[in-house]
């Protein structure tokens, strides 16, 4: 796990008192960056990489400048998770979202 902080730079290394030990990479550009370097190498993973590039893409960089029909976008992929990873437990999906938007009058 160290020898993978090292190369990849970013992100922080957390032993867990369960015993596991995490990886975890936060933010848009640094993830960004160690998944373009990652992919190539990817098997398993690979179609959940590349739709996690796809969202940041999409992404405008700042909160203030995302529009209600762009967060709908980004959450309709972000729903394709689910499927990528057999996901049952998701309890925020892109209707929840247009429901929400909806309420507060943001569509």
């Amino acid at each position: 796990m160290v020898w993978r902080k090292t190369k990849l730079v970013d992100g922080y290394i957390r032993n867990r008192k369960d015993g596991i030990t995490e990886y975890t990479i936060v933010g848009i550009k640094p993830v960004t960056r160690v998944l373009r370097l990652l992919k190539p190498y990817l098997r398993l993973k690979k179609k959940q990489a590349e739709l996690a590039l796809k969202i940041m893409n999409l992404m405008p960089g700042s909160g203030r400048r995302m529009k209600p029909e762009l967060l709908i976008e980004l959450a309709v992929e972000v729903d394709k998770f689910a499927d990528l990873n057999y996901s049952k437990k998701r309890t925020n999906t892109s209707g929840k979202v247009k429901t929400f938007l909806r309420s507060q009058h943001l569509l």
